[in-house]
């Protein structure tokens, strides 16, 4: 498969839809996710695209960089990343989002994202990270994303347009951790165990 430029390397297996990866032996999903870790993956987006990367799992991080084209891979990674979410990988599977290369992770893209759990109206927070739910430890509780699977592509899409356009996605307002107690968590958890308060 061609790239847009950089040292991509060509995907071995095309994506396949969420049904057909659940026929998979849990071995057999391994080395499928290991094989499209890294990959670069232009999103349409109305009249351009949007980009992300695979960091395996069901999670891909989305840059905070959109263009009328496609953009060379060593031009995309080296953007800040707008957000990662869990995403169903069936867009990719209907060739509706399209593998521009591939390279090794970088390790703040390797290591396993962070997602918030905060049940509706609750002040009770708990953290999932590499497929468990572990206490709140200090996180900025404000630059997290919600614990949920985007099953819906053209959910993704509109949140990457609207961003971009510098608007607020609602659903996504909705179901933040609210501020208040984002910063009362903060302040409590530092006042207690010490030391200078970590992201």
């Amino acid at each position: 498969m061609p790239t847009a430029g950089g040292s991509g390397s060509p995907t071995r297996r095309r994506w396949c839809s969420w049904r057909r990866l659940r026929r998979m032996s849990r071995d057999e999903r391994a080395a499928y996710r290991r094989e499209h870790l890294g990959e670069f993956i232009a999103v349409p987006i109305q009249q351009g695209f949007a980009f992300a990367r695979f960091r395996g799992g069901i999670d891909f991080a989305f840059y905070d960089i959109c263009s009328a084209e496609l953009l060379p891979i060593d031009q995309i990674k080296h953007q800040p990343v707008l957000f990662t979410l869990g995403c169903s990988a069936d867009s990719l599977a209907k060739g509706a989002w399209k593998v521009i290369g591939q390279e090794p992770l970088e390790p703040d893209l390797a290591a396993p994202p962070k997602y918030v759990r905060n049940p509706a109206g609750s002040d009770y927070v708990d953290i999932y990270c590499g497929g468990e739910f572990r206490p709140y430890a200090g996180e900025d509780l404000t630059k997290l994303e919600p614990c949920a699977v985007w099953d819906t592509p053209e959910q993704v899409e509109e949140r990457l347009r609207l961003h971009f356009a510098g608007q607020p996605y609602p659903w996504s307002e909705r179901v933040k951790v609210p501020r208040e107690l984002a910063e009362r968590l903060y302040r409590e958890y530092w006042a207690k165990h010490g030391g200078a308060p970590k992201g």
